[in-house]
């Protein structure tokens, strides 16, 4: 069972299948299929059956011999490189910079709900960044609305970096009740704090400490990097 997972993980990527889709399927979340894929939980043979048909093949293949990527063949020689990148355990160093996961879309506007969170360094997408994003818990959102323009715009990429200390107005991404997460300007004043739009038509935010769960810098944008 050592191999299962990853046999998994190299069978759902040559089917061009992403985490959320193999997880709907089959009724559970993509951070649950991640866990499996990356060999950090026992899999019972009726779930096993379940994933197995979702990725057209049947439980013998994940159980019998081993098989192995064709070197000779460039198209799954990718495909190999492609698994070795990646990988757990945050981002992964590439040509001198670092690849950091792209985690979901983030609201500009309104908060929305970021439902079910990938492990770190667990994704469908990756973006590089530079050497100087140290952070090994540093992971990127997708930028949705037009509340930041002209400093981000929809479709943007910001990275964050958790151990960051968050700084008076610079752009934060924050984590308010109900689960809720949004990209804006921070600033803190009489024990409020108030999140700020850079476009004017849309008004401050304004929470009690105690309705913030957390506040993370934003510590670099990539322009329209995925449209």
């Amino acid at each position: 069972m050592e191999e299962l997972g990853r046999k998994i993980k190299e069978l759902r990527l040559r089917r061009g299948m992403t985490l959320r889709q193999v997880a709907d399927a089959i009724g559970k979340t993509p951070a649950y299929i991640s866990i499996i894929e990356n060999k950090r939980k026992k899999l019972r043979r009726p779930l096993l059956e379940d994933i197995a048909g979702v990725l057209g093949t049947d439980i013998g293949y994940f159980l019998g011999p081993e098989k192995t990527l064709d070197e000779k063949g460039p198209i799954l020689k990718e495909l190999k490189e492609l698994l070795e990148r990646h990988t757990l355990g945050g981002a992964v160093q590439t040509r001198g910079g670092r690849r950091v996961p792209i985690l979901s879309d983030i609201a500009a506007g309104v908060p929305i709900s970021r439902d079910d969170p990938f492990p770190v360094g667990v994704a469908d997408e990756f973006v590089e960044v530079p050497s100087d994003i140290t952070d090994p818990h540093a992971f990127a959102l997708r930028i949705t609305g037009d509340s930041m323009e002209p400093r981000l715009f929809d479709r943007d990429v910001v990275v964050i970096c958790p151990s960051w200390k968050v700084k008076e107005n610079r752009p934060v991404v924050v984590k308010v009740r109900d689960d809720e997460v949004t990209c804006k300007m921070f600033s803190r004043t009489e024990g409020l704090i108030v999140l700020t739009s850079t476009n004017s038509k849309y008004p401050p935010q304004i929470y009690n400490e105690s309705d913030v769960v957390w506040i993370y810098p934003v510590a670099r944008a990539i322009s329209n990097l995925y449209t």
